[in-house]
């Protein structure tokens, strides 16, 4: 007998209640397409092409001016000496981005003079984390200069010897200075904290060149020589390698006992003379390094686009020079240039 089974019957109640719940289910999906999308045609909503991912807005460097007005400076400083020796010196020192952002002080400071033969630079990049530094770097540089002309101007038959005690005392006198005024204005000597490069040179009668420096914390110092007799030209890096284990991190003036710093004075004397030298803060200096490699393209520059101007505009276009382009690069920027004239004996 064939016994066929009987289909079961299933509740119109049932089919009722699916339906119901599956077509919430995709309304319900539906608005939360069109909530995310934020867009009122359903037809879109449900689309299955990619959303679009807008382009973020790069925003712009601003030029804001400083609301505190204590110790103001400007914001671009230039200068050029042309000595009777020769040797001409050049400097210009611009506020850096991250400072014209915020609204911050340029915090670099230089100071040249030419007296007695003597070519005297010094500058300094005023600590960040420093209340004062811009007032420490000026003080720096302009104390160490002022020790240097008058320990200089006096005679003197070892002129080594002269120089290394002036660089010395000089370095002392600015801690001393930076000191003093902290005690005034009633603040610990850290918030005027300052680097500080020192950078002395003489033409001596024979052609040579007599040097002599001191360096605390970053920033570097580039010596172009003539060579000896009919040897190439040669690049020196004075790299003072005080740079921390950390972005940003160096040693500054205040950091120790002036005594400790002034042992770090050198003198030397370069047979076949100086060609060029350039004295840098770190915001122009880490640009151009490792500076074995890229160096040169700093001294390169400075000689097809500074030199190559008259004299009186070479100031001008060493300014211009320090306003090139470079991502990453925002702090201030501070050069100090010193060349002997081709030809000069």
């Amino acid at each position: 007998m064939l016994c066929l089974s009987r289909r079961k019957r299933v509740p119109w109640a049932w089919l009722i209640g699916t339906a119901v719940i599956g077509t919430v289910a995709v309304l319900a999906l539906v608005e939360h397409l069109t909530r995310k999308r934020g867009d009122n045609n359903l037809d879109e909503a449900i689309t299955t092409e990619p959303l679009e991912t807008p382009v973020p807005k790069i925003p712009e460097w601003k030029e804001v001016e400083p609301q505190d007005s204590r110790y103001p400076r400007e914001h671009q400083i230039q200068e050029e000496i042309h000595t009777a020796e020769g040797v001409t010196l050049i400097a210009a020192s611009r506020r850096g981005k991250s400072h014209a952002h915020k609204g911050a002080w340029r915090e670099d400071a230089f100071a040249i003079q030419s007296t007695n033969g003597w070519q005297l630079i010094a500058v300094s990049d005023g600590a960040g984390s420093a209340s004062l530094s811009r007032l420490g770097s000026e003080i720096a540089t302009r104390n160490a200069v002022d020790s240097l002309s008058v320990r200089l101007a006096e005679p003197s038959d070892d002129l080594d010897g002269q120089l290394l005690d002036s660089l010395r005392n000089a370095v002392v006198q600015c801690r001393n200075s930076i000191n003093e005024q902290a005690e005034q204005l009633e603040l610990k000597p850290n918030e005027l904290a300052c680097t500080l490069l020192l950078f002395v040179h003489r033409l001596l009668n024979d052609g040579s060149s007599l040097v002599g420096y001191l360096e605390v914390g970053d920033g570097a110092i580039f010596v172009k020589t003539a060579g000896a007799d009919d040897e190439p030209a040669n690049l020196q890096i004075l790299d003072s390698e005080d740079h921390g284990a950390t972005a940003g991190e160096t040693w500054f003036v205040t950091s120790r006992p002036a005594e400790v710093w002034s042992e770090r004075a050198k003198v030397q004397r370069i047979n076949g003379g100086i060609e060029l030298v350039a004295v840098a803060t770190d915001g122009v200096a880490d640009d151009f390094f490792p500076y074995e490699r890229r160096a040169k393209l700093l001294i390169d520059a400075i000689e097809q686009e500074v030199f190559a101007k008259p004299q009186n505009d070479q100031a001008t276009a060493l300014q211009a020079l320090l306003g090139y382009e470079l991502r990453g690069s925002f702090d201030d920027r501070t050069l100090v240039v010193l060349r002997r004239e081709p030809g000069v004996e």
